[in-house]
């Protein structure tokens, strides 16, 4: 497992210009007053997308064959794949929501306690959900052919949302739902979470490893 982050982390070096970059900008939008709600959906995103690159790098010249020669099982494999995502992602949300915090109160936002941990448990939400359909997808497709399933999926959430709020003209904030979400207690809602967390990344795992047992190299 050890060597496999190591073998990651050092693939990754390859998008070090695309990660400087990134932070630059980064902090470009901050002084410049971007809402920095903004990065936690955005950043993220990115670092998954460079975590999944070492899955393109594993499988060009036959790199997945020798790696699968060493004493590295698939399930290993896959496990890995998860942990550094999360790190990267969870990570890089942890402190795209720490700087949200810090501007929020800066600005003397009127947003509860109660408001800050539903923003923090939809964001971390739709980031687990998204690891969680990319690393089946890029397993199972490749980069390119992964990629477009991946966009096909989210343009598609995206289009139903659309077209059901249009035909049922209802705002969500002044739903039933909403409104019992609100009021439930902290530690229910992170309970929630961490059942939807558990079972999201669960599901995924199952998908990936069954893939990953059907590959030849």
């Amino acid at each position: 497992m050890k060597g496999l982050f190591i073998k990651d982390l050092r693939l990754m070096k390859n998008q070090r210009n695309f990660l400087i970059t990134l932070a630059l900008m980064f902090l470009v939008l901050i002084v410049t007053g971007v809402d920095a709600s903004f990065f936690m959906g955005y950043v993220p995103f990115l670092l998954l997308i460079v975590t999944m690159s070492t899955i393109t790098y594993d499988e060009q010249d036959n790199s997945m064959g020798f790696l699968m020669a060493l004493p590295v099982s698939r399930q290993t494999y896959v496990l890995e794949k998860y942990l550094l995502s999360a790190s990267f992602g969870v990570g890089g949300f942890a402190v795209t929501f720490v700087i949200f915090l810090i501007t929020e109160k800066a600005e003397g936002s009127s947003m509860t306690s109660g408001d800050y941990l539903l923003v923090f448990m939809g964001f971390l939400v739709f980031v687990i959900l998204f690891l969680s359909l990319m690393i089946p997808i890029q397993l199972k497709f490749g980069s390119e052919k992964g990629r477009m399933v991946l966009f096909a999926i989210f343009f598609g959430i995206i289009g139903l949302v659309y077209l059901v709020n249009k035909v049922l003209t209802v705002d969500f904030t002044q739903t039933a739902f909403y409104q019992t979400i609100t009021q439930l207690p902290m530690g229910i809602l992170m309970a929630i979470a961490l059942v939807l967390f558990v079972i999201f990344v669960f599901i995924s795992a199952k998908i990936s490893l069954g893939v990953m047992k059907k590959k030849e190299f």
